[in-house]
């Protein structure tokens, strides 16, 4: 190899596994960068779906509020509907 950098030329075998590795390199980095974002997103993701649970179970309590109430108004409405005993 001495010889070659004295001659100042990169053989075409060294040439090629250079660009190979540095491809190699690219591939990887552009991978890893792939997999952030994936997992930037999937967190996002995730903090979207533990939102969505509570703000489920905070409707369904209220669903039940409403159903209790309903309940109570036709309980009310047919105790005063009745005629009133004189």
């Amino acid at each position: 190899m001495p010889f070659v950098k004295e001659m100042g030329e990169v053989p075409i075998v060294v040439r090629r596994n250079l660009v190979k590795k540095i491809q190699r390199q690219k591939d990887e980095a552009n991978e890893e960068a792939k997999k952030a974002e994936i997992n930037q997103e999937l967190e996002f993701l995730q903090d979207q779906v533990q939102l969505l649970k509570k703000e489920k179970e905070s409707l369904f309590i209220k669903l039940k509020e409403v159903i209790k109430l309903e309940q109570d108004s036709r309980i009310a409405a047919k105790y005063f509907s009745r005629p009133i005993p004189m």
